[in-house]
């Protein structure tokens, strides 16, 4: 392994942290309806046009409501996401 690698390797934030910071986020940032349509999407496998369906509204309105919920948490972990202190 050269220098460089040893770098990379090191400043590379494991995948758990990352996706316990995704899971954090999801539930943090995003409107419950982002939430639903996420969910319904990628933790289910469902297709926009089912999600549609089962939700009672135009598949456009799917896609752009998932396409605004992926905006906003790439916004917010692309420079490392911290949650907020719990009281």
């Amino acid at each position: 392994m050269n220098q460089l690698q040893k770098i990379e390797t090191y400043s590379r934030p494991p995948v758990s942290h990352l996706k316990r910071s995704l899971r954090q986020a999801r539930s943090q940032l995003l409107t419950p309806r982002q939430q639903e349509m996420m969910r319904l999407y990628y933790d289910e496998n469902q297709t926009m046009p089912q999600i549609a369906q089962q939700l009672g509204v135009n598949p456009s309105t799917v896609s752009r409501t998932i396409a605004r919920a992926k905006v906003r948490l790439q916004r917010h972990l692309q420079y490392g996401y911290t949650p907020p202190e719990e009281e």
